[in-house]
C-alpha cells in the first residue's frame, strides 16, 4: 500500500479495528456504521479495518449496501 492508504499507523485500538473489520465484511459502508466521533483514535482504528477487509481481495465480503 503507498503511504496515503496505510493503515498499520492507525490500529491503536483492537475493538475498533475489529468493529470496522466486521462492518466491511457485511457490506456496510465506511461512515453509516462508524459508532466513533470522527478523527478519534478509536475511528482511525475503525477505518484501519475496514480499509484491510476492503482491500483484501479474498476476504469473503458482501458488496457495500447502498442507502
Amino acid at each position: 500500500m503507498d503511504r496515503f492508504n496505510s493503515t498499520e499507523d492507525y490500529k491503536w485500538h483492537p475493538e475498533g479495528e475489529s468493529q470496522g473489520r466486521m462492518a466491511r465484511l457485511r457490506g456496510f459502508d465506511i461512515i453509516s456504521q462508524n459508532p466513533f466521533e470522527y478523527g478519534s483514535w478509536l475511528w482511525k482504528s475503525f477505518r484501519a479495518g475496514w480499509v484491510d477487509v476492503d482491500c483484501d481481495h479474498n476476504a469473503p465480503k458482501i458488496p457495500i449496501k447502498r442507502r
